[in-house]
């Protein structure tokens, strides 16, 4: 029970991927993204870490769903053009992408230490907790105009007294409040 799982310098790329063996052990990808194109379904007790440029990627096309479950994540990508819907609350140890398709957050929390909404991407938040907790000063988040925020009754935290927000302030008309 436990141990590692390495990438050794290939893509990996999945249809699925699901973790439910109730064991706890270490997905260390290097060099190369793990990029899924179906649901993913993880377990506390599974880490996830990387070099600074490697992300767990979403690349879905249809309907799929995105369950944590308490694993310890790196960086995450939503990359696809299909619609995620969250199963469990998430932290990122770093970035969280949202490019393309959608994202629905329904009651669920997400924390990471940078965002960014680029391209075509659709944003549901939902009704948790956004929480942005960077490793040091500098930007923070990044909205491209082409972005849709769908706010609902979230809550947008920034966990950090020094650093930028760019390109927000002034996105799209939306009122960002305390």
């Amino acid at each position: 029970a436990g141990g590692t799982i390495t990438e050794n310098g290939t893509s990996v790329v999945c249809a699925s991927f699901t973790s439910t063996s109730g064991h706890s052990y270490n997905i260390k990808y290097s060099t190369n993204d793990l990029t899924v194109y179906g649901n993913v379904t993880l377990e506390s007790g599974v880490t996830f870490t990387s070099a600074e440029t490697s992300y767990l990627v979403l690349h879905g096309s249809s309907s799929h769903t995105f369950t944590a479950n308490g694993a310890s994540l790196y960086g995450i990508d939503f990359d696809g053009t299909g619609a995620y819907t969250l199963g469990a609350s998430f932290t990122a140890s770093s970035y969280l992408y949202i490019k393309n398709g959608s994202v629905s957050a329904g009651s669920y929390n997400i924390t990471a230490s940078y965002f960014e909404f680029t391209s075509s991407a659709t944003i549901n938040m939902g009704s948790g907790t956004w929480e942005i907790k960077p490793t040091g000063g500098g930007d923070v988040i990044y909205i491209n105009s082409s972005v849709v925020i769908n706010a609902q009754t979230s809550t947008l935290k920034i966990n950090h007294q020094d650093v930028d927000v760019y390109n927000v302030e002034t996105y799209n008309g939306i009122t960002w409040n305390n």
